[in-house]
């Protein structure tokens, strides 16, 4: 006598009745470690297969295959502080950072913010994290924030969004850095909503 299972009889009978799904864990990288390579002639590097953030909401922030990246989105001056974004415990993010910044495709604010969420995924200490993201979230690029789909097709009836807040007036080299160290100095392990409240002036 040929016996079934209870679980091929349900199939049979057209009930399936699965098992727990199984969630992959959240903030997670994809496609890593990045598979880069340097392009003759030039300071910027390809990124030869995609690789994908997504932050503990589960949102996708996915750097696609042939995009070059430079670090521009940390400024340069900063380098000496913070590290290169080419090696490092936070190049991983710095690679999802550059392409957001980029395309601005989302608002500034979340693509700095990531940058922060990952480089602590990566396991970046906190304290080097936040002098890190109170750099780019002060002195790193802006732009206007799109509509999306539904605000695109309410936009007749609603006033146009604010442009994005000014970054602050034009620093010489040696005043960003030494506004950066400060502001490590004071944030010490502070949370992200704690640097994204420390403006340049405050630790002037």
């Amino acid at each position: 006598m040929v016996k079934i299972s209870r679980r091929a009889a349900l199939v049979g009978g057209g009930l399936l009745v699965a098992g727990p799904a199984y969630a992959a864990p959240l903030p997670r990288f994809e496609g890593g470690p990045p598979l880069t390579e340097w392009t003759a002639g030039t300071n910027k590097m390809k990124l030869v297969r995609a690789f994908t953030f997504y932050d503990a909401a589960g949102k996708r922030w996915r750097a696609p295959a042939g995009h070059m990246i430079d670090g521009a989105s940390i400024p340069r001056v900063l380098w000496t502080l913070v590290g290169d974004p080419f090696g490092g415990p936070y190049r991983d993010a710095s690679i999802i950072h550059d392409y957001y910044c980029d395309v601005e495709v989302r608002p500034w604010r979340a693509t700095h913010r990531v940058f922060y969420d990952a480089m602590i995924h990566s396991g970046v200490s906190r304290g080097e994290a936040a002098q890190k993201y109170w750099a780019v979230y002060n002195f790193g690029p802006r732009w206007a924030e799109r509509p999306g789909l539904f605000e695109n097709l309410t936009s007749i009836f609603s006033p146009p969004p604010p442009p994005p807040p000014p970054p602050p007036p034009p620093l010489s080299d040696e005043e960003m850095l030494q506004l950066t160290v400060r502001a490590g100095q004071v944030l010490g392990e502070a949370s992200p909503e704690t640097v994204e409240g420390l403006a340049p002036d405050d630790v002037r």
